[in-house]
């Protein structure tokens, strides 16, 4: 291996993927009132339980020690002791500038970080973008002026059903709730500049996947465009994704289960679809 890749545990890809591209994860924090677990330790399934019991779960960016263990873990297995962290986006969380502190204290190594100003399968897609590179051959430097080029051409779009947890974490108003909660209303967001960002609003989640289906056939992303899509316990609806989304032509669907850093913020039931240029496009 050349470069190692690191990321953390709010970019969602699949674990086959992981496993096979020897992707190093960083954990994020999940606290239910005083208990704290790393989100790579936590079990899945007594997180969702937790959470439709009605247990309120907050997150926290990775502890300093754990980045240091990661990076130093993916040091050791680099053939040129070189890392390209991909990390979620600094606009919501403190996690890239705590990892920036924590590496520019490692002894050894070149390590080149990556803002992704992106969350879950947004964030996911530039890992895949980055194995892809690797297994080229591309250096890391060459790596990560690709990534550069592509992060203004990713387009994400999340359904959310937990409109209270949005509200809890501040993402939207009293009031904005209030009407949400009223009139039965669900939203779309988008990811914006590395943000969360309001744009549309629908009821329930059939009405919910539709939209994500019908915006992103609206978006131009070239010929045969990487598409990812995620879920937290709908299953069901990654079938419809596939089936509606196959008129793309992808070069590839990647598939995941939605990172519980976005459920504690967002509640169950999100659903997600992200469309992004085919890695052949951006090398061309």
């Amino acid at each position: 291996m050349t470069f190692a890749i690191i990321t953390d545990s709010a970019s969602d890809i699949e674990p086959e993927f992981e496993r096979k591209e020897n992707i190093f994860i960083v954990p994020t924090i999940i606290i239910f009132d005083k208990e704290e677990f790393r989100d790579t330790e936590i079990n899945r399934n007594e997180f969702l339980n937790r959470i439709k019991s009605g247990d309120i779960a907050t997150t926290s960016q990775p502890s300093p020690a754990d980045i240091d263990d990661k990076y130093r873990e993916a040091l050791k297995i680099s053939e040129s002791k070189e890392i390209l962290g991909i990390h979620l986006t600094s606009r919501l969380s403190g996690t890239f500038s705590t990892v920036y502190s924590v590496v520019n204290n490692l002894e050894t190594g070149t390590i080149k970080l990556f803002d992704s100003l992106s969350i879950s399968i947004g964030s996911g897609y530039f890992v895949y973008l980055a194995a892809f590179l690797r297994n080229k051959g591309y250096s890391l430097d060459e790596t990560l002026n690709i990534l550069v080029k592509a992060r203004n051409q990713i387009h994400v779009e999340i359904y959310i059903q937990g409109v209270p947890y949005l509200h809890r974490s501040g993402r939207i108003s009293l009031g904005q709730y209030s009407l949400l909660r009223l009139l039965r209303l669900k939203p779309i967001l988008n990811i914006v500049d590395g943000l969360l960002v309001q744009k549309g609003l629908v009821f329930g989640q059939s009405g919910g996947s539709k939209k994500l289906i019908s915006r992103i056939l609206k978006i131009d992303k070239g010929m045969n465009p990487f598409i990812m899509i995620g879920h937290a316990t709908n299953p069901e609806f990654m079938d419809i994704f596939r089936k509606e989304l196959a008129v793309l032509n992808p070069s590839q669907i990647a598939e995941v289960e939605i990172c519980n850093t976005l459920i504690s913020h967002t509640g169950l039931g999100p659903l997600g679809i992200g469309i992004a240029p085919s890695f052949e496009s951006l090398i061309q």
